[in-house]
């Protein structure tokens, strides 16, 4: 009987060393699957970091394209309305300084058109966007860049964002240099006039260069009616029917002078150096002394030539044909 207890205690203590080890290698077991199920967790955890960031920049760099494209907007539209601006002065311009000989009105127009279209390609020029958006790599290909990397790949369109607010004045600077000298205006006062701080605002120098653009076409309209002018009072001799036409010259010329002042701070307008005002006022101080001489020759010329005395004093053509009539 002993023996056979012996042997029954010696199956109990196999068969609990037995399922000691089973579940030592069970909980192994789970221990490895856990550990790797943590791997995995901790993996796409990392993956849905990435794509967070990479949302955010994406996110970052729409919103920078977004904030461009209105400032872009913006812009356009200012440039749109100068351009309106300019073309409905030019053509209020043109039919209170239109001429009466058709040649001169041709040279007139074509003058205007020139300068609209030098307006156009100005505010072309002022408003272009020459910043241009590097493409970006799908959400794809990014899923596995870095944090770093996408920052780095970020970096130049910041800096070129920074660049695209803060323009340099210094092209439009030399533009307005340029048109200044063209206009025979004295470019240190000008600019004193503008302002020490105006030389920093682009806004300020486009609006003033769209303003001097005008200046230039009202310039050559008064230019050409100054010398159209000339022409008449050096043939005002033989033609009596020209003072009229000299003095409508003259009206609207100063007229010119005047819408040139309100786009030009005042300054005169100059022709070969000297003020066109001034000039004005010496032909018609000529013409009315010229005036007073026709006045005494022809008061001298009735009583030594006959003459019938139905005729209008406009008709005497013949009086300024005569031999003893001088200017």
């Amino acid at each position: 009987m002993s023996d056979c207890v012996y042997e029954t205690r010696a199956c109990v203590k196999e068969s609990q060393s037995y399922h000691a080890a089973v579940d030592g290698l069970k909980m192994e077991t789970t221990e490895v699957v856990g550990d790797k199920s943590v791997l995995q967790l901790l993996t796409k955890l990392e993956e849905g970091t990435q794509t967070i960031a990479n949302l955010r920049s994406i996110l970052t760099l729409k919103t920078a394209e977004l904030n461009e494209l209105i400032a872009q907007l913006e812009l356009t539209n200012q440039a749109i309305s100068n351009v309106e601006s300019t073309t409905t002065q030019i053509e209020t311009m043109l039919k209170d300084l239109g001429l009466s000989e058709s040649q001169a009105r041709e040279t007139l127009l074509l003058n205007a058109e020139a300068s609209l279209d030098s307006a156009i390609k100005s505010a072309s020029n002022l408003y272009a966007t020459e910043y241009r958006y590097q493409r970006r790599p799908s959400i794809a290909s990014t899923s596995s860049l870095s944090i770093d990397q996408d920052r780095r790949e970020r970096q130049p369109i910041r800096l070129a964002s920074k660049i695209r607010y803060k323009p340099d004045p210094k092209r439009i600077l030399r533009q307005l240099n340029d048109l200044l000298r063209d206009l025979e205006l004295d470019t240190g006062k000008f600019f004193e006039s503008m302002g020490a701080t105006a030389l920093d605002d682009i806004q300020l120098l486009q609006k003033t260069y769209v303003d001097l653009d005008l200046a230039k076409t009202i310039a050559l309209s008064a230019k050409s009616n100054l010398k159209r002018r000339t022409i008449l009072l050096r043939s005002n001799g033989r033609r009596r029917n020209n003072s009229e036409e000299i003095k409508l010259l003259g009206t609207k010329i100063r007229e010119g002078v005047a819408m040139w002042k309100t786009y030009t701070r005042n300054a005169p307008m100059l022709v070969n150096g000297k003020d066109v005002l001034e000039t004005l006022d010496n032909e018609d101080e000529l013409m009315a002394k010229n005036s007073v001489e026709k006045d005494i020759a022809y008061t001298i010329l009735i009583g030594k030539y006959p003459y019938d005395e139905d005729q209008s004093v406009d008709s005497f053509q013949w009086f300024y044909e005569q031999p003893d009539f001088a200017l």
